[in-house]
């Protein structure tokens, strides 16, 4: 059988690999697959919302940004674990970049390859739900997060995660998995007790603090660099008793005020305040020139008459808000309030195209009124382009009794266990293409805070917030790779992947902005890597 020189449709890159072949070794060891020529291909690549298709199980399909549409060289759906360490031999054996798709919820669209010509193993029949005796759980990586919280309530269990129900679960702990309850209990990736995953070599092996542990260390919070997670074995927790969840918005407030909030919400946070407390701030544009709109939302786990106090000292000190509202019940109906969209995932995701940035804090160095002032007074007076619709998310991630920085940084492969905020910065519109100026708006919102803060100011990024145009890499790379006689190639090309498996180069090494420095060694290490 001759081998053919592919060439993707409207891509200028010429992929060479045995397509037959490809597509004969995947049919003898009876994976379901799906290539560019086949009539299915376009719904489960293509950026519009179109009809699920069913081979066998319900495809997760297409791009989550419609900013991106990449074209994979094949698509294939394995339905076990040794289906996955077939098709991984497989595609190695043509030299074909390898990765894997949970949820598809990539900002970049990782989960398609992050770029064209990539082998996509969607992992949509991994739903598995498995309750144990001993509290612990079995969660396959195709489960969403609104299938997660659904299918542990039935036993009153529950784990940390976020609270947009259609994330996989595969991505969600590969690099973090932040949610309303991780001041509570940690970010998911610390729930997570052993896993099954699949190695580029096709081995299937278990990994946990008794068996590999320098593999487990690294795939809670890099998973993707070192292998395709199949199950994942969390520690569980019981349903809190009661849920409440409100909300408060003040329509348009004035840059002094919106100032004032935010220097008030840094402040509350390092304050005694209960780890059962999950709490984020919501800017949007304001009704009127020169303002903006705040939402402060609040989670409270703990019981419902205790809520006031604990939120008083924040809201006791701002004016009324324009409105709120307020639900309380059980874990399921609290949840069903926080949830967005819902709880029930069953109908297709919405889409969009948007472009998200990510700046996380540190702890011991809070934004400077200067600072704050010069974000809001961005936010406030600079016009976005006009079909752009922005908005930041503040989470508050640290501040006292924090379960997410009590972990040390060294414990896992998560480098970031020193945040006070993580601020979810987006730019969006309803299609294609997304405007060049968007881009612009959106760096011009990050930089209003980081261009007012000393220069050695020790921001970073939050890896599930991936974003495709993050240039500051870091002059520390360059610092780590100087105590080495010799500059790593294969450490190097590593670094470059974007996040979540692609083999797209993407600009420059990537930087302590997502790597901790002390890290850097280990990384080498479990890469396989000996650089001296």
């Amino acid at each position: 059988m001759f081998a053919l020189i592919f060439l993707l449709q409207n891509v200028s890159t010429v992929f060479a690999f045995n397509f037959g072949k490809l597509r004969e070794d995947l049919a003898a060891a009876q994976i379901q697959s799906v290539f560019p020529q086949d009539e299915t291909y376009p719904n489960v690549t293509t950026p519009c919302p179109v009809s699920r298709l069913r081979i066998e199980q319900t495809l997760t399909i297409r791009a989550d940004n419609l900013r991106f549409a990449f074209q994979p060289a094949a698509i294939a759906y394995p339905i076990s674990t040794d289906q996955v360490s077939s098709a991984v031999s497989i595609a190695a054996s043509q030299g074909l970049p390898v990765v894997a798709r949970s949820g598809g919820h990539s900002y970049v669209d990782n989960s398609l390859g992050g770029g064209d010509g990539s082998f996509v193993i969607d992992m949509a029949a991994f739903k598995e739900i498995t309750v144990h005796e001993d509290g612990t759980a079995t969660l396959g990586v195709a489960n969403k997060l609104g299938d997660v919280v659904i299918g542990l309530n039935e036993y009153g269990r529950a784990i940390p995660h976020g609270r947009c129900t259609y994330v996989g679960l595969g991505g969600h702990s590969a690099f973090g998995g932040y949610g309303l309850t991780s001041r509570m209990w940690g970010l998911t990736i610390d729930a997570v007790k052993s896993v099954e995953a699949v190695l580029s070599n096709g081995t299937v092996v278990t990994a946990s603090q008794e068996e590999k542990p320098d593999l487990f260390w690294g795939i809670r919070g890099s998973a993707s660099s070192f292998a395709i997670t199949t199950l994942v074995t969390v520690d569980t927790h019981p349903v809190p008793a009661s849920v409440a969840y409100a909300t408060y918005v003040w329509d348009s407030m004035d840059i002094a005020s919106a100032t004032h909030t935010l220097a008030l919400f840094q402040d509350y946070a390092d304050s005694d305040i209960s780890p059962e407390l999950g709490t984020e701030i919501f800017l949007t544009a304001g009704s009127t020139s020169g303002t903006v709109s705040i939402q402060y939302i609040a989670a409270w786990f703990g019981a419902v008459e205790d809520y006031n106090a604990t939120v008083d000292p924040f809201l006791g000190a701002l004016t009324e808000p324009s409105s709120s509202t307020w639900v309380d019940g059980n874990w399921i109906e609290g949840f069903e309030a926080l949830a967005y969209p819902s709880l029930d995932t069953s109908a297709p995701n919405a889409y969009a195209t948007f472009y998200t940035k990510s700046l996380m804090t540190p702890e011991g160095e809070p934004m400077t009124r200067d600072a704050l002032e010069a974000f809001v007074t961005y936010l406030a007076t600079i016009v976005p382009p006009s079909e752009l619709t922005w908005i930041v998310e503040v989470e508050l991630y640290g501040g006292s009794n924090s379960a997410m920085n009590a972990i040390p940084v060294n414990n896992t492969s998560f480098a970031h266990r020193d945040t006070k905020f993580n601020l979810q910065i987006s730019g969006y519109n309803a299609a294609p293409p997304f405007p060049k100026e968007g881009y612009t708006f959106v760096q011009g919102i990050t930089s209003s805070i980081i261009d007012n803060m000393p220069e050695d100011w020790n921001w970073a990024s939050y890896t599930n917030y991936v974003e495709d145009r993050l240039h500051d890499y870091a002059s520390h790379f360059f610092r780590m790779t100087a105590k080495k006689d010799l500059l790593c190639k294969r450490a190097v090309q590593i670094l470059r992947r974007p996040l979540y498996g692609s083999s797209k180069p993407q600009g420059k090494p990537r930087s302590t902005k997502h790597l901790q420095v002390s890290n850097f060694n280990r990384i080498v290490m479990l890469s396989g890597i000996n650089c001296g």
